[in-house]
């Protein structure tokens, strides 16, 4: 029985909501900066028909900014090396929805949908003791 309760499901969770994170370095964010907010080249799977549909709820800091708020946090501590160039300035992270919560998320007003993204991003946030610096809603594909 208790092999059953361990075993994960194939098919998966439809209502469930999803958030991947990851440490990105003051380069990488600058890249992360520039797809999130569309600048310059997109990637072929990007509808420009609906980029009215995207939405930027905090304006993303720069690499360069965050590598500075991680040099004032460090310069707060008793460190023997430097920041190395490839070190982790910031976190980018993805919230996505299974095929039901997706229907229900829908039914929701944008303000409704900005509220619960801020939410949870605050969560994420507050659960790895940092600071929210960017949160941009992009749509990708057809309702």
């Amino acid at each position: 029985m208790i092999d059953d309760i361990l075993t994960p499901e194939k098919s998966g969770n439809s209502r469930a909501v999803q958030t991947r994170i990851k440490g990105k370095s003051a380069g990488a964010i600058g890249g992360q900066r520039a797809h999130d907010l569309r600048i310059g080249p997109q990637p072929q799977y990007v509808d420009p028909t609906r980029a009215h549909l995207n939405r930027v709820l905090i304006e993303p800091q720069t690499g360069t900014q965050l590598r500075k708020i991680c040099e004032d946090r460090r310069a707060s501590r008793n460190t023997v090396r430097a920041m190395k160039s490839s070190v982790a300035v910031g976190m980018v992270g993805i919230i996505t929805f299974g095929h039901e919560a997706q229907k229900i998320f829908e039914t929701l007003t944008p303000e409704q949908q900005d509220a619960a993204y801020r939410e949870t991003a605050k969560a994420i946030a507050t659960r790895l003791n940092t600071t929210l610096t960017g949160l941009v809603v992009l749509i990708f594909t057809e309702n």
